[in-house]
């Protein structure tokens, strides 16, 4: 690659937006691991306080709500109690991988567009690179992850329960979105005009 010259302003401007990059990267990193607890939820909990008389059943129920932050007051659907930017929230599982699939794949787009900052500081990208789009890349990844995770969803497991669902694989495939989302977008495009004309 030929190594491009960059004005000590907009190296200032890229520096500056990769330093937001890292610090979004670190609150969704910090979500993330508020979140993952209710993925790993199962509903036995839940189930299992149906099968208790009914004398020790409230005593079952608080002590796997202090001990899981499950709360099973919704039948046998268990909710974890989510502390979200200081407010307490309840998600129950398919709610918080829904979440998550976002979330990576913003990760992956943030990871795409830190490495597009560094070679554009370093001189060794084009001299083009939009800072609006670098900026915008993790929310529409985001948007195209969570669709994606829709898609894949109803495709092969529409009636599944999150006790059957692997969630890593529908997370490595948003993180993968999120590190390729500007070509996904661009192969959406494309596709669109093909077919719905210009």
């Amino acid at each position: 690659m030929a190594k491009q010259t960059t004005s000590p302003v907009r190296k200032g401007a890229l520096a500056l937006t990769g330093l937001l990059m890292v610090a979004l990267t670190g609150v969704l990193i910090d979500t993330m691991i508020d979140i993952w607890p209710s993925i790993g939820v199962h509903s036995e909990l839940c189930k299992r306080s149906l099968t208790i008389p009914e004398a020790d059943r409230a005593e079952y129920l608080e002590t796997v709500k202090r001990a899981g932050k499950v709360n099973c007051k919704f039948g046998d659907l268990p909710v974890t109690r989510v502390n979200l930017g200081g407010t307490h929230t309840f998600l129950s599982a398919d709610q918080g991988l829904f979440a998550m699939a976002g979330i990576m794949a913003a990760i992956g787009a943030l990871l795409r567009s830190l490495l597009s900052l560094g070679l554009a500081v370093a001189g060794r990208t084009e001299a083009g690179l939009s800072i609006s789009w670098t900026l915008l890349r993790p929310f529409m990844a985001a948007a195209l992850g969570i669709g994606v995770y829709l898609l894949l969803r109803a495709l092969f497991q529409p009636d599944a329960n999150l006790i059957r669902i692997n969630p890593y694989g529908y997370l490595s495939v948003a993180l993968l979105v999120g590190l390729f989302a500007d070509r996904l977008l661009l192969l959406l495009g494309e596709n669109a005009r093909a077919l719905f004309g210009r």
